[in-house]
């Protein structure tokens, strides 16, 4: 029997949620039926060396160059191609971005960066466009590969991020199946979208349970402290919530007198502000940031209490870890959370009319009482 031939396109390996829902994903095709080729924009991350060893790995290494025209502004792309003296490129670019204004979308910047890369000249049974929603890599899904069935993952909350109407109408009725993470972003998405509720479906992220707790054994938090430990686990970004950690963990310590120290596992663009903040409130002493880890499950096995105070979310996979290492836990009200914690009990998604400290003192006070108890 012939294998069927799959391309699943991404944007790189580096740690995050999205990019641990590709590994489950891929692991999800049977070698035995399945040929798999990952294109990624960029070919790099620390888990890059986790991925299974039966599937093709390709870079879309004219990427790099072409992408200077959605990123770069105006005036450089243009000072760019006049030195270049590339005339016709540049009266191209020059009619796409009057036209990009006047229709309020990116579709005719996409045809510019996606029209100087080649296709892909292999014929696929299954592509997919899993990093998304991403414009490019949308785009180039339908555009420039050639396969039977086409399938588009979205991965977050369409109502907490930059989504171009125009283009979802215009390029989504072109795939044969949306897949969508959690049932409520899959509502949002319908009742936006009404149209393409026929192409939409669920996808359930998997977790390999077995192998988060054989990987929990490998190490743990060195530190000597006795009381609750705080864990969140997630990039270092706005959207993540780590500023309302910081404010939430000032009030637990030195207006509500609770024994915690905070841990932050993860990397990101808002470090430097955060540790500034930290500095601020005088947390240095309560709080650790222990940077990206490619295995975090020792400190899932180690926490006291997990919080997950993102802002928005589409599924996260963090909270679906904590539950695997059954981990009393704290959530913000994001999209799916309340499907994730459905049947778990020893959980609290905090309620945005109430004031979060009483509600999360009163949680942690809890833990910190069944803790002392469990030791005497």
């Amino acid at each position: 029997m012939l294998k069927k031939e799959v391309i699943i396109m991404g944007i790189s390996m580096e740690v995050g949620g999205t990019e641990k829902a590709l590994l489950n994903y891929l692991n999800e095709f049977d070698p035995s039926e399945y040929n798999i080729t990952l294109l990624l924009l960029q070919a790099k991350g620390q888990l890059m060396k986790m991925l299974p060893s039966n599937i093709s790995i390709k870079e879309l290494t004219e990427y790099r160059n072409e992408i200077r025209y959605y990123h770069n502004s105006f005036k450089k792309n243009l000072l760019y191609l006049w030195d270049k003296k590339d005339y016709r490129s540049l009266l191209r670019y020059t009619s796409n971005k009057v036209i990009q204004k006047i229709a309020n979308n990116n579709l005719y910047i996409l045809e510019q960066v996606a029209g100087n890369l080649g296709k892909e000249l292999k014929k696929y049974n299954i592509a997919v466009a899993f990093a998304g929603p991403m414009d490019f890599i949308t785009y180039y899904v339908l555009k420039k590969i050639n396969a039977d069935k086409k399938i588009q993952f979205i991965h977050f909350d369409i109502d907490h991020i930059q989504f171009n109407r125009y283009l979802v109408q215009t390029l989504y009725p072109d795939f044969d199946e949306i897949k969508i993470v959690s049932k409520q972003g899959k509502h949002k998405f319908e009742k936006k979208f009404p149209e393409l509720s026929n192409i939409t479906k669920l996808w359930n992220t998997t977790i390999n349970v077995t192998d988060l707790k054989k990987q929990a054994l490998e190490g743990g938090f060195h530190d000597k402290f006795k009381g609750i430990r705080i864990l969140t686990v997630g990039r270092l970004t706005y959207e993540k919530g780590q500023d309302i950690a910081l404010q939430l963990l000032y009030k637990l310590i030195y207006q509500q007198n609770l024994p915690v120290k905070w841990y932050f596992v993860g990397d990101g663009e808002e470090k430097v502000k955060l540790k500034e903040m930290a500095k601020t409130l005088q947390l240095e002493e309560h709080i650790e940031f222990l940077g990206t880890q490619l295995n975090p499950y020792p400190y899932f096995n180690d926490c006291d209490v997990y919080i997950q105070l993102s802002r928005h979310e589409g599924y996260c996979i963090t909270l679906a870890e904590a539950i695997t290492f059954e981990k009393p836990i704290i959530t913000t009200d994001f999209t799916g959370s309340k499907e994730q914690l459905i049947n778990y009990p020893n959980s609290l998604i905090l309620n945005k009319d109430d004031d979060m400290v009483t509600q999360v003192s009163q949680f942690v006070s809890e833990v910190l009482i069944k803790k002392q108890y469990s030791v005497s």
